[in-house]
């Protein structure tokens, strides 16, 4: 993959600045989190639950300095699936090559080159494509989109991150700022610096000012950061109408979000039961929108699509897992603090959201048993003999609400009784965990 057929711009952008910025040493001390790429996630969203990933090709396409492809590689070292890094800066993909000696994997082959040429590229199909904060910055997204398809497998599927609309509205104002005053300014130095002293100079009517706690990478990662974030050479974003008619206009489907569902729920901003029920008729799309005008806060839409329509594993299917994953507490810890204080409500956290689930009497004993080993009917068995209790329809209900609370969080998750455990079986709630 030789002709690195892309803006010239913004590769020179990522080999001056390889994004984001990462320290390979640091993986002696832990791994990185990406919220694409949770295997557990992906089997929920993408494959009904039935996905071991013992045995399948996963491409990162646009691996900067190598979040997403260690962390896949990390959760398939001990399978026969291997990871594909695909970049068009050699210095992002030395920082990546140096992460991936650090933790000594050996399952990921290293392509420097553009997206834009997999259809020509012999790499051959793959079960899940990872494509993070890469679409945006092509000058035809869609294009970019049609070559991830077309090494897609028929029942694959690709997880993406493109910027959303209308939480960015801010940086786009500062964008416009910094296209004027740097006009002719051709020393990238002095571009950020410009845009540091701008910065600092803004007044508190500046629609990114009161914005400001929505961008984080200017003050996470320095000169990298602002770069990105201020001084990108090719930038779109998109509102949900646009997002789907976008994935539509591809041959692709929207498959479920990644982050918090309840973000992109208008009950989540409206009390009005009335005009709740009005918005409840509407096709999901066009509530995801509205809730999206009604946050005002959401930067990213981070999500998955396919080219077939996939459905979410059956919660009615009794011989179906339930499980928890990315919450700040075990199951076995919610069952150890319900047996303590049984009728005090559990606080469950996200990146931006809270609940706080009120437990039943049941409520202690299905958490014990929600290990991710036993069925939806093995936990009904089992909660009804520690309780002595012969009705299990209670019980049923008591995992449907369970579900139902967590699922707007995106914290509990199906998988078919015969897919094992995945790993690193740990809980997170920071983008970072220790490794195992």
């Amino acid at each position: 993959m030789k002709n690195l057929n892309y803006l010239a711009r913004v590769r020179e952008q990522y080999e001056n600045y390889p994004y984001p910025l990462r320290k390979p040493k640091e993986e002696l001390k832990r791994l990185r989190l990406t919220s694409l790429d949770q295997l557990p996630v992906i089997n929920h969203h993408c494959f009904g639950g039935c996905e071991d990933f013992s045995n399948a090709r996963v491409l990162v396409a646009g691996g900067g300095t190598g979040d997403a492809a260690i962390y896949l590689a990390e959760q398939l070292k001990h399978t026969r699936s291997t990871v594909t890094y695909l970049d068009i800066s050699r210095a992002s993909m030395k920082v990546a090559k140096k992460r991936a000696k650090m933790r000594k994997l050996k399952n990921i082959k290293w392509v420097h080159g553009s997206l834009l040429d997999l259809p020509r590229s012999g790499l051959g199909k793959f079960k899940y494509i990872n494509c993070s904060g890469v679409l945006h910055h092509l000058e035809d997204p869609s294009a970019g989109l049609l070559a991830l398809q077309s090494v897609l497998e028929d029942d694959g599927a690709i997880g993406l991150m493109v910027y959303a609309k209308y939480g960015r509205f801010g940086i786009y104002q500062v964008q416009d700022l910094m296209k004027l005053i740097n006009k002719g300014e051709e020393d990238i130095n002095k571009q950020i610096s410009d845009t540091r002293t701008i910065l600092s100079s803004l007044p508190e009517t500046n629609w990114f000012i009161r914005g400001e706690e929505l961008a984080v990478d200017h003050r996470e990662n320095g000169d990298i950061g602002y770069f990105d974030l201020f001084l990108h050479s090719q930038d779109r974003a998109y509102s949900i109408p646009e997002l789907h008619q976008w994935l539509n206009s591809c041959g692709l489907n929207f498959t479920g979000f990644v982050f918090e569902k309840a973000r992109y729920d208008p009950a989540q901003y409206i009390d009005d039961k009335s005009l709740l029920k009005k918005i409840s008729g509407m096709p999901e799309a066009e509530q995801h929108a509205i809730a999206e005008l009604l946050s005002g806060a959401i930067t990213k839409h981070t999500f998955y699509c396919s080219p077939t329509r996939k459905a979410p594993p059956d919660l009615h299917d009794d011989e179906m897992v339930p499980f928890l994953w990315g919450t700040h507490i075990s199951h076995m810890e919610v069952h150890t603090r319900l047996m303590e204080d049984p009728s005090s409500p559990v606080e469950f956290v996200s990146l931006y959201l809270t609940i706080d689930f009120s437990p039943t009497r049941y409520s202690a004993p299905v958490f014990k048993y929600m290990d991710g080993n036993n069925t939806i009917a093995q936990i009904m068995d089992k909660t009804a003999e520690e309780l002595n209790i012969q009705d299990k329809v209670p019980i049923r209900k008591e995992i449907n609400a369970i579900y139902a609370a967590l699922d707007k969080l995106n914290q509990i998750f199906l998988k078919q009784k015969n897919v094992g455990k995945f790993t690193p079986e740990v809980t997170f709630s920071v983008e970072s965990i220790e490794p195992v």
